[in-house]
């Protein structure tokens, strides 16, 4: 049975791999100290001595290989193993050049009478206890490994990286370290879980993985996933991973219309202006549910742009000229070149009358059209990344203003008043009502977490919600 190996966050975190769908198990703290052999010549100070490499076995099975401790004096690190019986088979100490100047020898080898107990050497961890493993050594100038019982004193030193990483909650008005439970897998395995305090921590990790997926759950529900390649994990060596959570981004003061789409097309806001997947019948009209930014699953709607959309009904409150400002925010992923609506409200092509944000080949914009006297067409866009984006629209004082990702990209000064309103049109996530009963001009790609407001948010609100 493989065995998991969990750190502490003041000591060190050791990357092993567990069967799937085992049980966690009780730990136990784990350090290792030498002790120089009163049997044996010679003496390196104790500030020679910067590393162990350790090898360790449980029932037959090597669950560390020529893992590399860090060293004070004669003392190790400590670790955290899983309770249960275990054999150390390898114990070298190396010096500040990665030199061998110490080792424990084996039984049977020529020098195994320099110490009282020679490897392989058992030992025990218990449950919620800190236990410490002392082990004689014999310095290894000018001594052959054969008569140690090594065939070699070389070894490969399991390849690690220390990183930071913390995390963040924002409330809107101000944002402070939190405490979250932290997740590690490696494909299918869980590597280790740990308690992140709320500050930043430093987590020593395995290097040699090509990919090492981390999940951060703050309380009972909120998680976000982050996955990363080695070459992007050693970008948080002096830089922390940073994972900020937004509880109440922004003010509910103004809030008309909120989807989170977890799961579901209802509005969060408390005002029951629930969405209808499609006709509310047909499925293949229907969005279907994918998996957010963060990638938690069922947590965001994809949209196939032929007939996919979802129905917030035919009401006046989406009318914006009745508000003297306006925010819509959400976020969008869409692919490069597609083009649709994704929320709109217009009433016909003949009347024009509407306001639509447009899914275009290469940017997201908001277009208000008026067929009045005024015959007013107005739009700001941003750049499309193909990437889930953060989109915000703000409209006051007839400025309307366009941010991407918490950045303010495009604005524009109306010539004159806001559009008139579509009192008999469906307001649409995904595409277009016509007057016809027609839904058309379909959007191609994800949404998530769309709001609408009746007041312009801040800039800082902006950015809160990007987050």
């Amino acid at each position: 049975m493989k065995r998991l190996f969990y750190g502490l966050l003041a000591l060190t975190v050791l990357m092993s791999s567990c069967n799937e769908g085992e049980v966690e198990s009780p730990k136990g703290s784990l350090s290792f100290s030498a002790k120089i052999s009163n049997n044996a010549n010679g003496r390196v100070q104790e500030e020679e001595v910067s590393s162990a490499i350790v090898t360790i076995e449980s029932e037959g099975e090597v669950v560390l290989d020529n893992y590399e401790l860090s060293m004070n004096g004669f003392e190790s690190e400590a670790v955290l193993f899983e309770i249960g019986s275990y054999q150390i088979t390898k114990f070298i100490l190396l010096n500040a050049s990665n030199e061998v100047v110490y080792a424990t020898p084996k039984s049977g080898s020529l020098l195994a009478n320099l110490v009282s107990t020679p490897l392989p050497q058992s030992f025990e961890v218990s449950a919620d206890e800190v236990s410490n493993v002392e082990l004689e050594v014999i310095n290894t100038n000018s001594v052959d490994p054969e008569d140690l019982g090594y065939g070699t004193l070389g070894y490969n030193i399991v390849p690690t990286v220390q990183i930071l990483v913390s995390t963040l909650v924002n409330d809107g008005t101000s944002t402070t370290f939190a405490q979250t439970d932290l997740e590690v897998k490696v494909g299918e395995d869980t590597i280790y879980s740990i308690v992140l305090g709320d500050s930043i921590n430093v987590l020593k990790l395995r290097s040699d993985y090509s990919e090492v997926d981390f999940s951060f759950t703050l309380g009972d529900s909120l998680t976000q996933y982050k996955s990363l390649t080695s070459s992007e994990i050693i970008e948080y060596i002096t830089t922390p991973l940073t994972i900020t959570f937004n509880i109440n981004a922004s003010s509910d003061e103004g809030l008309i219309a909120y989807y989170p789409f977890s799961g579901n097309a209802n509005d969060e806001s408390g005002n029951g202006i629930n969405g209808t997947l499609g006709d509310g019948q047909t499925s293949s009209l229907f969005p279907s549910l994918t998996a957010d930014r963060n990638g938690n699953p069922n947590e965001s709607y994809f949209f196939d742009g032929v007939d996919d959309y979802i129905n917030l009904g035919v009401n006046g409150i989406f009318d914006i000229k009745d508000y003297d400002a306006f925010t819509f925010a959400f976020w969008v992923k869409s692919d490069l070149g597609t083009d649709g609506s994704i929320w709109s409200k217009y009433i016909s092509a003949s009347d024009n009358r509407m306001w639509v944000i447009n899914n275009r080949p290469n940017s997201y914009r908001i277009t208000l059209c008026n067929n009045g006297s005024s015959s007013l067409q107005d739009s700001v866009s941003v750049v499309k990344t193909g990437q889930w984006q953060h989109i915000a629209i703000t409209y006051e004082a007839g400025m309307l203003k366009m941010y991407s990702n918490g950045t303010l990209e495009d604005s524009k000064q109306l010539a004159v008043n806001i559009l008139e309103n579509a009192p008999t049109a469906a307001t649409v996530i995904g595409g277009v009502h016509f007057s016809n009963n027609l839904f058309d001009s379909n959007f191609t790609g994800a949404l998530d977490e769309m709001y609408f407001y009746k007041r312009a948010l801040s800039a800082q609100e902006i950015n809160a919600l990007s987050q």
